[in-house]
């Protein structure tokens, strides 16, 4: 018998107009040009292959918490006794809101009424894509995971905005956790043969006093409820600060924060990478299906960007619904 365990994920449809111009109402101009972009919010209409995929490859699911601004999709069935709708309002502090930030909404999980101390969070662009069991995501009431090092090495003149949040998340992590006694305290967790060849970029980073980045895939995540509370509590004011940004911030942190002091604490159980990430600007499907095949993925994450033309996104669309619709042909029960 295991835990209850939840999926979480958030959404919003980019194209509503009436969202837009609220948005364009409190974008300011020195707003980051990257980071709030429209493809940041761009609809693919691939919402209801993700909940086709979660009845199909996750039936063991406790419940699923939707997330929007208020947004329902046309497909949704709302009367799915698995389906939690929840709106910003109902957990997001009002002060901090509207919010158009992807970091006030993941901080803030711990709030969410009911959601289960065990939970899984997506975004709107990962799927499961095979057969799971809670065990691919908890194993004795601890998040699988990855316990593998890694070098932040950003390039001069070509930096993602992101890594920002991830060095501010690192940042943050070294005060409050050294790195040589966690890694001690967790010997067997961080060298685990079973990350196979990754367990090599922990060999080479251990003698560096403090953590200087982690192998972190961009897919899916299981988290504890309780780290999000605790992170609140050693850092309330920063967190605060972050929530009150409508968009995205270089000086922000993001939820890669909770999962590094999950790490950081060991509170973890290691287990192999299950997942891959794809950019929808180069991604091959044929490549895609070829990959899933050789790697027994379960599960995957296809990555919008600003480097998607707006005609490319027009064939990239439909490329990526008819992929979804060979795998997943079957309606859910989670549609009308």
């Amino acid at each position: 018998m295991h835990d209850k365990i939840d999926f979480v994920i958030p959404w919003v449809d980019g194209n509503d107009p009436a969202w837009q111009a609220e948005k364009c109402h409190y974008l300011q101009e020195d707003d980051n040009p990257i980071t709030n972009c429209d493809a940041r919010y761009r609809e693919w209409g691939t919402l209801k292959y993700w909940f086709r995929a979660v009845e199909k490859f996750a039936p063991w699911v406790n419940r699923v918490f939707f997330i929007t601004c208020g947004q329902v999709p046309d497909f949704l069935n709302l009367e799915h006794p698995k389906l939690r709708f929840v709106q910003h309002k109902e957990y997001i502090p009002s002060q901090w809101l509207p919010t158009f930030s992807s970091h006030a909404i993941e901080l803030n999980l711990h709030r969410i009424e009911d959601l289960s101390e065990q939970f899984v969070y997506f975004n709107d662009d990962m799927y499961l894509i095979a057969p799971t069991s809670p065990r691919d995501f908890f194993r004795e009431g601890l998040p699988c995971d990855q316990g593998v090092l890694g070098l932040l090495t950003p390039n001069k003149g070509d930096t993602p905005v992101c890594y920002y949040w991830i060095l501010n998340d690192i940042f943050y992590l070294n005060k409050h956790f050294n790195k040589n006694e966690c890694l001690q305290l967790h010997h067997e967790k961080w060298f685990s043969n079973i990350y196979g060849t990754l367990q090599e970029r922990t060999d080479r980073l251990t003698y560096w006093n403090c953590f200087t980045g982690f192998y972190t895939p961009h897919i899916q995540q299981s988290f504890l409820k309780s780290t999000f509370s605790e992170v609140w509590a050693a850092e309330p004011s920063l967190l605060a600060e972050v929530s009150s940004h409508r968009f995205r911030m270089d000086m922000d942190v993001n939820q890669y924060l909770m999962r590094y002091w999950q790490l950081a604490k060991g509170a973890f159980a290691p287990y192999p990478k299950s997942g891959q990430h794809y950019s929808l600007h180069n991604c091959n499907f044929e490549k895609i299906t070829s990959d899933i095949r050789a790697n027994g993925y379960k599960t995957l994450c296809l990555n919008d960007s600003e480097i998607v033309t707006a005609a490319e996104y027009a064939q990239r669309r439909r490329d990526c619904l008819a992929w979804f619709e060979a795998l997943l042909p079957e309606k859910s029960s989670f549609e009308r």
